[in-house]
Formats: C-alpha cells, structure tokens, sequence
C-alpha cells in the first residue's frame, strides 16, 4: 500500500501517493556519486576540449634558438643588441665634435668657398637645421 502526502499549494489542497524514488524523478542513493567517480576516472572525459597532450603533439616545439626545455632568451640569442646599447651609442653620436662630417656646415662651407657667410639661411627657431645654398654648384645642402 503506497504512502499518501497531503499537499496544499495556493489554497489548494491534494493528495499525492509516494511509492518510491522514481515516482519523484530522484535517483536511487549512491547513483550520481558512482556517475561523478566514472566520470572523473574517464581518460578523455570531455573529447571536445583539447588536453594538454593534445596540444603538445599538435605542434610539437622541440627546441627555440636551440635550447629546449623552458627556454629563456637573451639578446645575443636572437641577434639584438643587449639592453643599454642604443642609449650609449646615442650618447656617444651626441657627444662627437662632429657627427655627421658628410653634410656640409657653415664652418665647412666657409673654409672651401668662401660663400657662408652671404648665402646661409636660419629655418625657424630655435632649431639647427641650415639651409645652405652653393650658387656655383646649384645644389642645397643641408647641415644638422
């Protein structure tokens, strides 16, 4: 004879038989832990996700500017220069007396012409670029 549970639910009141789990929708005991260990102990449990062997042997780095392992690189390893060298050779460049000794100056020009005196310009201001013409050779020359 089955058990009977009286409910009552917005006013409204009933009767319900209980003969066992499955007439609520439950699972017998012990059933989603045994579920839940199977799944747990499955060797590819979500065959959708790619697994970190997977990945591995889907793109197989076996080496990176020849070492392996966990590889750290320095700049030689990949032919850069090491850190600080573009600053002390920008300093170095800065520094020189004369820097850039292919482009004609006023001093230069003055020396093998003649002519800097009369045919130099200042661009704007506060900067050192000069424009610089030879009316002889008909050519601009710029100084920095």
């Amino acid at each position: 004879m089955p058990n009977y549970l009286v409910v009552t639910v917005d006013d409204v009141t009933a009767q319900l038989a209980v003969v066992g789990p499955d007439d609520v929708g439950a699972d017998p005991a012990g059933t989603a832990s045994t579920t839940v260990a199977a799944h747990e102990g499955a060797v590819d449990p979500h065959p959708q996700y790619t697994t970190t062997a997977e990945a591995g042997a889907a793109a197989p780095v076996q080496s990176v500017a020849g070492k392996a392992g966990a590889v750290t690189l320095t700049p030689g390893d990949v032919g850069a220069d090491p850190a600080g060298t573009a600053s002390t050779t920008v300093a170095a460049h800065e520094g020189a007396v004369d820097p850039h000794p292919q482009y004609y100056d006023t001093a230069r020009l003055s020396a093998r012409r003649g002519l800097a005196g009369r045919y130099t310009a200042t661009l704007g201001s506060g900067n050192n670029i000069q424009q610089i013409v030879d009316c002889g050779l008909g050519t601009v020359l710029a100084g920095v």
